[in-house]
């Protein structure tokens, strides 16, 4: 029994204190905002395709071919994960960027005053299909259950008769559209 009234008396001495300290004070903090979306999608952009960086090397200009020729720069992939065939079975990727001046089709290569001149990017996919730029995609490519791999091959094309060597810093955005 008096173990139960010292226990009640600490508990009571405790609120006691608490309710007389005059720095505990609570103010409105701000607000937390939690945004998202839920998607039907047949497959998710695995974290390694979201954002890469292709390196396309160093070329001389006398390696590149004539007005509208193609040179083979470099090889990308997207990888789609824990793809579902019950929700799609087809799935287009389609790309956006700034296009070149000439060629409307491909990615411009840059505008600053160090930037290469009479060249532009494009792209095709493993099969050899060029993919325009800033348009859908007529190609489709077929999923199957887990992680699918699509390749691409971006490729120098030139857009004038004289191909001004510099710097090439290009950005392409894809999309996956799912049938």
């Amino acid at each position: 029994m008096l173990k139960k009234m010292i226990i009640s008396l600490a508990t009571l001495v405790m609120f006691t204190a608490q309710a007389g300290n005059k720095n505990n004070v609570t103010i409105a903090g701000g607000e937390v905002s939690f945004l998202g979306k839920v998607v039907n999608a047949a497959c998710a952009v695995s974290f390694q395709s979201k954002n890469q960086t292709i390196s396309l090397g160093k070329v001389s200009t006398n390696q590149l071919p004539q007005l509208g020729g193609l040179y083979k720069a470099g090889d990308f992939e997207i990888q789609l994960d824990n793809c579902d065939l019950n929700t799609s079975q087809l799935a287009q990727i389609n790309f956006k960027g700034v296009s070149d001046v000439k060629d409307p089709l491909i990615l411009s290569v840059g505008d600053e005053k160090k930037s290469a001149r009479g060249i532009g990017i494009a792209i095709y996919d493993s099969e050899d299909n060029f993919i325009p730029i800033n348009q859908n995609s007529r190609t489709t490519y077929p999923l199957n259950e887990g992680l699918v791999k699509l390749k691409f091959i971006a490729k120098y094309k030139t857009t004038s008769r004289e191909v001004v060597a510099g710097k090439v810093l290009s950005y392409a955005y894809f999309t996956v559209n799912y049938i």
